[in-house]
């Protein structure tokens, strides 16, 4: 009788420690009303916009749909119209700001994983967050409109800075996946020249102040030697110092920071790696699992607050 009332006993605290866990997931995950109260702004204004559109029809959204039809979790596909999304920190000004870069294999966007739920985390440590809505699907051999969207996120935000209250000199980018591709690609090809200047605002630098990488895809070549980069991704000396993310047991292979890695090492540009033996792909900053790459997001605050692009804590 003891002993079937302590594994009954042992069964219930093992549910509660799921449910808690399951709780705090529910918690932190973005839904409908981050979506719709957040304000998008069209980086390409004027009718202006260069490059192709391999989009037709209208933005579509996949996900799991909760209460009153509120999207829980969602991708959204076909995206035309690149925007960003503005998540603000009430009373900071002069702020520092990160433009985030969801995945989705350049087929969509992983937006709300990857979007929504990181700009609430860097909002949550006094961080302004844009998150980019960028052209999705692009056709093989033609990604130029995706990297434009990028360059001009980060020079429409460098060039609006004092309306959205933030410091010019402190525009950093942050990418998972295919989006940890992208902004590794701005890292290293800011100032190339994609398209003709459409206004004043292509005056201003492309150049992210930081560069946080997490999973990153197709930084290597793909090919033997695994660790020769692509030659997309060849780090500069003026390469922005570099935080990356990676885990071993990840579909996307290690092999792809690592060639990033040896580049930021021979070029002297200042890097925070973090490589996990558990974690897989597509975490985002989830830190409820119990493996290790839970830890990443708490060193990518302490890296954050070294780099004076975090509010210390009051003491």
């Amino acid at each position: 009788m003891k002993k079937s009332i302590a594994i009954l006993a042992a069964l219930i605290a093992g549910i509660s420690a799921f449910a808690a866990n399951i709780n705090k997931e529910i918690e932190n995950r973005p839904d409908l009303s981050d979506y719709d109260t957040a304000p998008f702004i069209d980086i390409w204004q004027n009718g202006k916009m260069p490059g192709a559109v391999s989009a037709k029809g209208d933005e579509v959204f996949k996900g799991e749909f909760g209460k009153n039809n509120q999207r829980k979790g969602f991708v959204i596909e076909n995206v035309s119209k690149p925007q960003i999304q503005f998540y603000d920190v009430k009373g900071a000004k002069n702020a520092p700001a990160i433009l985030v870069c969801p995945g989705g294999a350049y087929l969509g966007l992983q937006y709300s994983n990857e979007g929504l739920r990181v700009a609430r985390f860097l909002n949550s440590i006094g961080v302004k967050a844009f998150v980019l809505k960028y052209r999705v699907p692009y056709k093989m051999n033609e990604r130029d409109p995706v990297n434009m969207d990028a360059q001009r996120a980060v020079k429409f935000i460098r060039h609006n800075a004092s309306k959205f209250g933030v410091d010019p000199k402190k525009i950093g980018m942050m990418g998972f996946s295919a989006g940890g591709n992208l902004t590794a690609w701005m890292s290293c090809n800011f100032d190339k020249k994609l398209y003709e200047p459409t206004d004043k605002i292509d005056s201003e630098s492309a150049r992210p102040d930081i560069a946080c990488l997490v999973y990153p895809h197709l930084l290597n070549n793909g090919r033997e030697p695994h660790y020769t980069p692509s030659a997309e991704m060849i780090v500069r000396e003026d390469t922005p110092p570099s935080f990356i993310v990676h885990a071993q047991d990840d579909g996307v292979p290690l092999a792809s920071s690592l060639s990033y890695v040896i580049q930021l090492y021979e070029k002297k540009v200042p890097m925070d790696v973090h490589f996990f033996s558990k974690g897989g792909h597509g975490f985002s900053v989830i830190n409820a699992r119990d493996i290790p790459a839970d830890i990443w997001t708490d060193a990518f605050i302490k890296w954050l607050e070294y780099m004076k692009f975090k509010p210390k804590p009051a003491k």
